[in-house]
């Protein structure tokens, strides 16, 4: 149903996995939780993990948001804070998340529904 050359130059053969192409976010959090081993170890482990710059990029992501702490010598990648463990039950990107607790503080939630469907 496609051109021959589409086909072969286009299409790839094995899409990317979905670990290193979608958002490390809820993931980190979710492995923040547990509280076994650090979100780098884990994901270390992975059959094809993320690149370690994209889950630096995520921690630090997570530290501003102030969903973890800044981390320390005992605790690297920082803790959990309570604004984490509503992140991870909100089944939305962390920054749509963000927008309905404000919408949701400021009493405009209609409003950051709306913005949040046009940012996803």
């Amino acid at each position: 149903m496609v051109p021959r050359h589409f086909y072969e130059n286009r299409i790839l053969k094995f899409p990317k996995p979905e670990m290193q192409r979608c958002p490390l976010e809820k993931l980190i959090l979710q492995i923040k939780i547990w509280n076994l081993y650090e979100p780098d170890e884990i994901l270390g482990r992975a059959i094809q993990p993320p690149d370690i710059r994209d889950i630096g990029i995520a921690i630090k992501n997570l530290q501003e948001t102030g969903a973890l702490t800044l981390g320390d010598d005992s605790n690297p990648t920082g803790l959990i804070t309570a604004l984490g463990r509503v992140f991870v039950n909100i089944p939305c990107d962390i920054k749509i998340t963000r927008i309905f607790l404000f919408g949701k503080m400021f009493g405009c939630m209609s409003q950051a529904i709306m913005i949040g469907c046009i940012h996803a």
